[in-house]
């Protein structure tokens, strides 16, 4: 399967490519996609909603390395990282300490 992004995929064009891929949210679902960590659910609703209308991998190819870039901007700041996990495990956030050398912080 070929992709054909312009500007090309590359790590520095992510943050476009997301960017764009909200834009097309919203004017083709109407979604918002807000870079909250319920947003991710709302890809997959996006996709899922595709696929049921027999929407292939290849023909949408594009806005699912675009989905990705958003995902992944979305993962680059760690919360959604820190919400899924605990959210899989059933832990809830911990106190940070702070204190002297050698003193566990975390």
């Amino acid at each position: 399967m070929q992709v054909h992004l312009n500007p090309p995929l590359e790590p520095g064009n992510a943050p476009w490519h997301a960017a764009a891929i909200v834009a097309a949210a919203a004017d083709i679902s109407g979604a918002r996609l807000d870079y909250s960590p319920e947003s991710i659910a709302l890809v997959q609703d996006i996709v899922d909603g595709f696929r049921a209308e027999g929407v292939t991998s290849e023909d949408m190819a594009e806005s699912l390395v675009a989905f990705g870039c958003y995902v992944g901007e979305k993962m680059s700041t760690c919360v959604v990282v820190r919400h899924m996990c605990r959210a899989r495990v059933g832990l809830r956030a911990r106190p940070r300490r702070t204190g002297g050398a050698g003193e566990n912080t975390g």
